[in-house]
């Protein structure tokens, strides 16, 4: 349970000091080995990548502002896809 804390603290937060066994472990380092190879990012990448997005593009921060969206899987037909992008 601490190891998922102090994965999820570092992603999140740039200043965090990992001070559990997880540094000693190297569990942040495995975990990254683990997504790279799969290649995925999890729920922390990926509010880091739309946080930076919405940073950089405000008309993308105020269409996410306007929008109700949930994502439990990319989508994976073209009525997915157009569901997630309908206006």
């Amino acid at each position: 349970m601490q190891a998922s804390k102090d994965i999820s603290n570092s992603k999140l937060l740039s200043n965090y000091d990992i001070t559990s066994c997880t540094q000693d472990s190297g569990i942040c380092d495995i975990y990254k080995k683990f997504l790279e190879d799969c290649n995925s990012i999890d729920t922390c990448d990926a509010y880091c990548v739309l946080k930076e997005g919405c940073e950089k593009n405000q008309d993308l921060k105020k269409q996410i502002a306007n929008q109700s969206v949930v994502l439990l899987d990319c989508p994976k037909t073209a009525v997915d896809v157009s569901k997630l992008y309908r206006q």
